[in-house]
């Protein structure tokens, strides 16, 4: 009976709560109600505007969620990013834009948002000038 009641209080609380807690999962151990928050999701857009020399073009979704610097992403897109992948581009390649901001490799991944577009180009070495 005990149970039963923090069941039936649980269904209630989640029908009033609706979608604030969507990510929230209820588990009932011993008679007591327990949330489990997963930690927040993220996914980015990739894309290149136009196929440079070396450089696929991309439109694309990716989701973020062991990275935590730009380095890593980086790492994370060349490998995981079929077009990247086949094309055998390596992280150090990369520049990666925001905003038409440049993300620096050491850059921690936090500074990006749900949703964001991150661009793409290719890392243009200069030649010495010495």
């Amino acid at each position: 009976m005990f149970n039963r009641t923090i069941q039936e209080r649980s269904v209630a609380n989640n029908n009033e709560e609706g979608a604030r807690n969507e990510r929230q999962d209820k588990i009932l151990c011993a008679g007591v109600a327990a949330y489990v928050i997963p930690s927040p999701l993220m996914r980015i857009r990739i894309l290149s505007e136009f196929e440079q020399m070396n450089l696929p073009g991309i439109r694309s979704w990716f989701n973020v969620d062991r990275e935590n610097t730009v380095t890593s992403l980086k790492l994370s897109l060349c490998a995981s990013v079929p077009t990247l992948r086949d094309a055998h581009i390596r992280a150090e390649d990369l520049v990666l834009t925001l905003d038409d901001f440049e993300l620096f490799d050491d850059s921690p991944i936090h500074i990006l948002r749900d949703g964001d577009l991150i661009w793409y180009a290719e890392h243009v070495y200069l030649p010495s000038l010495n």
